[in-house]
Order: structure tokens, then sequence, then C-alpha cells
């Protein structure tokens, strides 16, 4: 999945390209799973895309950039400590 969307408050929605907006740095990459907690009733399951998206992007990348590998890899390391949280 290359976007998710994620509904907070009454009305509030957000629409995430996941190509885009990864690498992050991890303010950033906080600050999305803090709003991704708004959406009580999806949260698992948008936390779930976003790793299962990271890892799948972790995985095909060639190591032709290494910088950006890493970025990947910690964004993955912070969303996933963050979806175990709240399990």
């Amino acid at each position: 999945m290359d976007q998710v969307h994620i509904k907070y408050h009454a009305d509030g929605k957000m629409v995430i390209n996941l190509n885009y907006f990864f690498p992050a740095n991890q303010v950033n990459v906080r600050k999305l799973c803090r709003i991704v907690d708004m959406d009580f009733e999806n949260r698992d399951e948008i936390l779930a895309a976003i790793t299962d998206n990271l890892r799948e992007r972790i995985e095909n990348y060639t190591q032709e950039d290494k910088k950006y590998l890493e970025k990947l890899k910690k964004n993955y390391e912070i969303v996933e400590e963050w979806r175990a949280r709240g399990e």
C-alpha cells in the first residue's frame, strides 16, 4: 500500500503518500505516529501498512545509496516500536 488514510478528531482527514513521506527525520516519523494514534479504529492497520511498506522498500532497495537505506531502516524501527507500544 502506497497511501494511508487517517481520520482524526471529528472531521479531520489526512492521506499520506508513503513513498513521498519516507524516508523522513525522526521527529516527523514520531509526529506521524501520534497522528495515527488519533485514528482509534484503524490505528493497528495503518501502522501495519506503514511498516509493511517500509519493510518492502528496504528488502527491494539496491545498495547504491546507503544513507537512504539507513534512513528507511531507522524509520521502520521507530514505527515498529510505536506499533508495539499500543499492542
